[in-house]
């Protein structure tokens, strides 16, 4: 059982963090998706890619892509036609794979949460279990340790409305 992302988490830890990604795949050993599938409604498929491509603005069009759909959308755009034939990405010249910028990760969460916590460490972040005491409802949370609740908290963070 692994986690699905949105496609800011690659774009955050490879763009914005500049954390290596093939240390990355190596450690997490994410699955790369290009949007969702459904194999439900009044298709026999329906594919959501994170692309928007019926949103998108063709060149040439003065409306959005969407707008000359009747009903299929599969090949709409590549992320579309790559999901429904089951692939993840178009072959570069050279062979290697064209990992677009609309992709999001399926992993495993203790993989990554391990991986997460290495890089902060080494960034010189500190971290302290705890248990979950109360919550209040102004949307801070006041923590103890040794508590009866069940739940830990792995990882203290305040969070504020």
């Amino acid at each position: 059982m692994g986690e699905g992302s949105i496609v800011e988490l690659p774009n955050q830890l490879h763009g914005h963090l500049k954390l290596n990604p093939a240390d990355f795949h190596r450690e997490v050993q994410p699955s790369s998706k290009l949007g969702v599938g459904f194999l439900w409604g009044l298709r026999d498929e329906f594919f959501y890619p994170f692309s928007s491509p019926v949103s998108a603005f063709l060149q040439g069009m003065p409306r959005p892509a969407g707008m000359a759909c009747l009903q299929d959308f599969s090949d709409l755009d590549a992320s579309t036609a790559l999901m429904r034939r089951g692939r993840a990405c178009l072959p570069l010249a050279n062979e290697s794979p064209d990992l677009l910028d609309n992709v999001a990760y399926h992993l495993e969460h203790e993989r990554f949460v391990a991986w997460l916590e290495k890089h902060a460490a080494a960034r010189g972040v500190s971290f302290t279990d705890n248990f979950v005491k109360q919550v209040e409802t102004g949307g801070l949370f006041n923590f103890t340790r040794r508590t009866a609740l069940p739940f830990p908290l792995r990882r203290i963070c305040c969070l504020r409305k």
